[in-house]
């Protein structure tokens, strides 16, 4: 009885065949097809003192030779508790002979196994196991193989061999290969550098150990405006890492100016963007309003997270301090600045000529 046990294949396409051979006649043979992992060729009743010659071969369709597996060999005697007719040794082709003088039972496997490689994906903040990537191996040939993380959902038809969400170990034959990752979580940023790596016959199994995804950073929106809705200039906030727990930081109001080095990376005056911020839960509030209006000391809550990295907040109101106006026209920041300088300006006009008046009146 000549068995076959698949322990990987470099390719689903790869099947084998094993066969008895009495003489030039083969008695028994067997092919894997799909995804068997074993088949049996035999038995067969067997001569004593008779020599048959077992063989394994790749199977037609096959994408790899025979080369492409490591393959062992042994034969044992069933019915005379597993005694060894050949030891555990390599090889695809052997003469057994057949024991005289006593009934036996000869139960011979040949083992196959491809090439391995194997590596962990990792979130590179935490070092924690990521899952749910996708990967490419560009194999000998052109061959392409499509790797999906085998989180060990019930009915993984995958390559990946370890159900550890995260961690990979992919069978591939001889040669060289590079590994190349496709995609990443949301909010991971993909890591596109090609690995390469050899399979040889001295040399089966390699580990490209731990590849780290950075997380996208954050970044939040958001303006400032006035009752009508006209954007304002000159506010000051702060935003303040509360889990995990930071220290605040205070952003100004980037209006273009030369020289700013503020957080805020949006120009436009009362407009506001912050960027690379870290995965947290942040309080964001006003901490100066522009000048004439009253603050808005309302705290947001910001999260920042896998599926949460662009926040936008919004416009944000501040109502006219008491006595002041609207004005007509213009900007509502600068102009109102412009038009209580006139004012002032005006009374000081009349202030003046009041004095004069008085120090000096009129003559007929």
């Amino acid at each position: 009885e000549l068995r076959k046990s698949v322990q990987s294949r470099a390719s689903a396409s790869d099947q084998f065949t094993v066969s008895i051979q009495q003489g030039s006649v083969a008695v028994a043979s067997a092919t894997t097809q799909g995804t068997q992992t074993s088949v049996t060729a035999g038995p067969i009743i067997a001569r004593r003192g008779t020599t048959y010659r077992l063989t394994e071969a790749m199977a037609s369709g096959s994408a790899n030779q025979l080369s492409a597996y490591s393959t062992t060999f042994s034969c044992v005697d069933t019915a005379n508790g597993n005694d060894p007719i050949v030891a555990t040794t390599t090889g695809t082709d052997f003469n057994v002979n057949v024991p005289t003088g006593r009934r036996t039972h000869i139960v011979c496997t040949f083992v196959n196994s491809a090439g391995q490689v194997s590596w962990t994906k990792t979130d590179a903040t935490t070092g924690q196991p990521l899952a749910n990537t996708t990967w490419r191996i560009n194999a000998p040939g052109g061959t392409v193989l499509s790797v999906t993380d085998n989180v060990g959902a019930s009915g993984y038809t995958g390559l990946d061999q370890d159900p550890a969400p995260g961690r990979f170990r992919v069978a591939v034959g001889l040669g060289a290969h590079s590994l190349v990752e496709v995609s990443a979580p949301a909010g991971y940023v993909v890591d596109a550098t090609p690995r390469p790596f050899t399979i040889s016959a001295k040399a089966r199994t390699v580990d490209l150990g731990t590849i780290a995804n950075p997380r996208v950073l954050g970044t939040v929106t958001w303006s400032k405006v006035s009752p009508t809705g006209g954007l304002l200039a000159g506010s000051t906030w702060r935003l303040t890492p509360t889990s995990p727990a930071g220290a605040p930081f205070d952003i100004t109001d980037n209006t273009g100016q030369p020289g700013y080095s503020g957080r805020d990376t949006d120009p436009v005056a009362g407009q506001f963007a912050v960027r690379d911020l870290a995965w947290g839960t942040y309080s964001l509030v006003e901490i100066a309003a522009p000048v004439g209006y009253v603050i808005n000391s309302t705290p947001n809550q910001v999260v920042i997270d896998a599926t949460h990295t662009s926040i936008v907040l919004g416009a944000f109101t501040n109502q006219l301090s008491p006595g002041v106006k609207l004005p007509l026209t213009g900007g509502e920041g600068a102009s109102g600045y412009w038009i209580a300088g006139m004012l002032l300006v005006a009374v000081a006009v009349g202030a003046a000529v009041t004095h004069r008046r008085y120090r000096h009146p009129h003559r007929p």
